[in-house]
């Protein structure tokens, strides 16, 4: 059952619904810490894309400044 999510109506029967079951019981604090892993992703990402704009503009500022006519 996936968090926040009702239980099925019926249970679910036969072997493929068995070694489903016996995996997600093995994997359980795995797949626990599969949303935390996300966000530690998605955090990640968007701190070293907005780190990638701030080079990109710190670079494309004038070295020195430009003389006026």
């Amino acid at each position: 059952m996936a968090p926040g999510q009702a239980p099925l109506p019926q249970a679910a029967i036969g072997p493929v619904a068995a070694a489903l079951g016996q995996y997600a019981l093995a994997r359980q604090a795995q797949l626990k810490s599969t949303p935390e892993r996300i966000q530690a992703a998605v955090l990640g990402a968007a701190a070293a894309a907005n780190e990638y704009v701030e080079g990109d503009l710190t670079g494309a500022r004038p070295v020195r400044p430009v003389l006026a006519d």
